[in-house]
């Protein structure tokens, strides 16, 4: 029975959180845009990832070691991104680089499908640097502007809020993904979850000032998650 109150009582306290983050994603809309910016990309990229491999082997016919050496193109991009996010952000701008990095990453998705057409290894590893670089940068300028839209005593929440949506959004692409292939066929899923990913990042493009916020270009990011890769 303890164990059991004790259940319920995290699952009520769970439930409170996640309403409370929702309501400041009310009072704030722009972190609604990031949010679905990054649910876009999550989606987009889940869905890709979910063909990735199978796409890289049957149609493209790429071998194991150059499907491997992919990962890790994409593996290094994110590492010099984690290295140089905090200058490359102070330079351009905090509100530039969200509205640079996000549509840059998805729009390079599109270079997946492309890659059926003409030089498929040198498209792929393009690809790789530009998504696992942006993508990377993307998430810290965006969770810097987060922390800096959201009260403290609300910012956990906020961030639970947010990132359930994220996680949800990655089993739902990768399920979609998988449906459409069979009905559409590779290339075109593929083009068409590179388009869903460029799309939803287009709501970070225009002007995303907040009057709670500055664009202090000497101010450093507070965190440097790795974005997520395809």
């Amino acid at each position: 029975m303890p164990r059991r109150e004790a259940l319920r009582r995290s699952a009520r306290d769970l439930r409170a959180s996640l309403r409370e983050g929702l309501g400041t994603f009310r009072e704030v809309p722009l972190l609604g845009r990031l949010a679905l910016a990054t649910a876009a990309l999550n989606i987009g990229g889940a869905g890709l990832g979910a063909l990735y491999t199978l796409y890289a082997y049957r149609t493209l016919e790429l071998s194991p070691f150059e499907v491997g050496a992919l990962w890790g193109v994409n593996s290094a991009a994110a590492l010099t991104a984690v290295a140089t996010a905090r200058r490359v952000v102070g330079r351009l701008g905090l509100h530039r680089s969200i509205a640079l990095f996000a549509p840059v990453a998805a729009g390079s998705l599109l270079l997946i499908p492309a890659a059926s057409l003409a030089a498929p290894l040198l498209l792929f590893v393009v690809y790789e640097l530009i998504f696992g670089y942006c993508a990377t940068v993307w998430s810290v300028a965006s969770a810097t502007l987060q922390q800096r839209l959201v009260p403290t005593e609300r910012l956990g929440r906020v961030i639970a809020f947010s990132r359930t949506v994220s996680i949800l959004a990655v089993p739902v692409g990768a399920l979609v993904g998988g449906v459409t292939a069979g009905l559409w066929g590779l290339p075109g899923t593929l083009t068409g979850f590179a388009l869903l990913a460029l799309a939803g990042t287009a709501t970070v493009t225009g002007r995303i000032r907040h009057r709670t916020d500055t664009d202090d270009p000497a101010a450093s990011p507070a965190g440097e998650p790795a974005g997520d890769r395809a």
